[in-house]
């Protein structure tokens, strides 16, 4: 009887395998078919892979096998192959390995970008020639890459990324393979983004967003990672009708994707407020979908803030959709420090009429003071008002939107106090 049942439990076992291997191959053969790479079925001596060229950027996916004995596991390795047009380097998200590394004599180059430094660890010895390298929208894209994968490895011509899984799963494929090699297009040739992207950390949000329209439109196959950033700052913008078409194409080369759903979400919970707004007489409210009525109104206290929107490991989205909800509208009274300050007749972002349009360091992130925690907020404070860098100010004015990424609160209709 005992032999009976091992025969038995080995029977079920092969059937599972069988089961898995047949869903296996049928995915990687579909996702083969659709990106136009050549696949290999999995066999009793080989895992499945696929490889070949999409958009110009040559893509290898195959199943590979980590660690032995019992701890060994079969896991998905994508690595996307780009020409080489900077310095040779290596990046892997700060960590305990970097710190073990360090130990032991590993080199960690910074470029003078706070956040990036604290971010990621370089390991690269041309310091100028890092510093050319990694323009903002190579920056943007690295970070973006950390963020979906950790363990990531990117150098000056490949990214290697990890799953911890054999991947069945047709959209998971997909959706990796399109932002991989569109991450890998935009550390090759990261061009107008680059202006775009500085434009946003200047605080004008309305010319990075069209810039960004501008540079994808330009490009004869539309980078999805750049549409993305386009329709995120479009629903930053409160521009949400506009943003939907972009993620609806996105969702397509994208399925499944969390980033380009949560934004989605977000994008037609902010379309049903202007129809509500609108509508005579108005509907009752839309729930929202993470609501919570019994949740105490916000703390408008300047640190409390800032630490509610950024100090916790929320998605852009989610940190967008926890400010229109309880945030966008409030009055609120900060003091900070100015950065910079100009006078304008009219602004894209805060309107026709002559204002001042002053950038102010409102504090960091938690306890620390790194810059690279610190936020930001954009006041538009009445025309001619008298404040020069480094005044310390105190004011009360509208809180109008956020820039997840950029760290930066938009306050309008300001006064100082």
């Amino acid at each position: 009887m005992g032999f009976g049942l091992i025969i038995f439990i080995g029977i079920i076992a092969f059937a599972i395998q069988a089961v898995q291997k047949q869903a296996t191959d049928q995915s990687w053969s579909t996702v083969g078919r659709r990106t136009g790479l050549t696949t290999t079925s999995r066999s009793m001596f080989r895992s499945p892979s696929m490889s070949g060229t999409i958009r110009g950027v040559h893509v290898d996916a195959r199943v590979v096998s980590r660690g032995s004995g019992d701890s060994q596991r079969r896991v998905t390795q994508y690595t996307v192959t780009f020409p080489s047009v900077g310095p040779p380097v290596q990046f892997r998200r700060q960590g305990v390995g970097s710190f073990l590394r360090g130990m032991f004599g590993g080199a960690d180059a910074v470029i003078g970008d706070p956040r990036f430094d604290s971010s990621v660890e370089i390991d690269g010895a041309d310091g100028a020639a890092l510093q050319a390298f990694l323009t903002p929208a190579r920056r943007a894209a690295i970070l973006s890459i950390f963020s979906t994968w950790p363990s990531a490895v990117i150098t000056d011509s490949t990214i290697r990324v990890e799953t911890r899984r054999v991947e069945r799963n047709q959209d998971r494929l997909l959706a990796s393979l399109n932002r991989l090699v569109d991450s890998a297009r935009l550390l090759g040739d990261p061009g107008p983004v680059n202006a775009a992207l500085a434009q946003r950390d200047d605080g004008d949000l309305t010319d990075a967003a069209d810039a960004l329209h501008a540079a994808a439109a330009a490009d004869a196959e539309p980078n999805t990672v750049t549409k993305v950033l386009e329709a995120e700052a479009l629903i930053a913008l409160d521009r949400a009708e506009e943003a939907k078409p972009i993620l609806a194409a996105a969702a397509t080369e994208l399925p499944g994707d969390e980033e380009v759903a949560g934004w989605a979400a977000v994008a037609d919970e902010q379309i049903a407020r202007h129809e509500a707004a609108s509508a005579l007489p108005a509907p009752p409210p839309r729930p929202e979908p993470d609501a919570e009525p019994d949740r105490a109104p916000p703390s408008l206290a300047q640190q409390d803030t800032i630490d509610a929107l950024f100090g916790s490991s929320r998605r852009g989205h989610e940190i967008e959709r926890e400010f229109e909800t309880r945030y966008a509208g409030e009055t609120i009274e900060w003091s900070a420090e100015v950065e910079s300050s100009r006078d304008y007749r009219s602004d894209r972002d805060f309107g026709d009429e002559p204002g001042t349009k002053t950038t102010m360091r409102i504090g960091s992130v938690g306890a620390s003071t790194l810059m690279s925690n610190r936020v930001r907020a954009i006041v538009d404070l009445p025309a001619d008002s008298d404040v020069d860098r480094g005044d310390t100010i105190a004011f009360t004015g509208t809180l109008l939107r956020v820039d997840r990424f950029t760290r930066t609160i938009y306050v309008a209709d300001a006064a100082l106090l």
